[in-house]
């Protein structure tokens, strides 16, 4: 499912990252020294930004499989019609439906 698809991502990302991580340490030690050249820090420093980023999207995407999954389910609805409710009467609609247990037939 996208769900499971979008946690995997995110453990890969995840580890990419960590890498990364790993790798602009390293780096940076060694410009202390000169031992490197600062293109390849600003290189490796450009690799580092977009791992993160990369993890920023799998995580949005990951927040996003999970409402698609809970508007699937119902459950966006259930609970937050009331919220979403355009003005006074509306929101009277929605709590007189649900205090009756008719909700459920206008959500799907």
């Amino acid at each position: 499912s996208n769900l499971q698809t979008a946690r995997v991502r995110i453990q890969r990302e995840e580890q990419r990252l960590t890498a990364a991580n790993a790798a602009y340490n390293s780096i940076a030690r060694l410009s202390e020294s000169e031992v490197v050249n600062e293109n390849e820090l600003i290189i490796n420093i450009t690799t580092l930004l977009q791992a993160k980023l990369a993890k920023i999207a799998a995580t949005v995407d990951n927040k996003r499989a999970e409402s698609n999954l809970l508007a699937a389910q119902g459950v966006i609805a259930t609970h937050y019609a009331g919220m979403v409710a355009g003005n006074p009467l509306e929101r009277l609609r929605v709590l007189q439906l649900s205090e009756n247990g008719d909700l459920q037939y206008f959500l799907r």
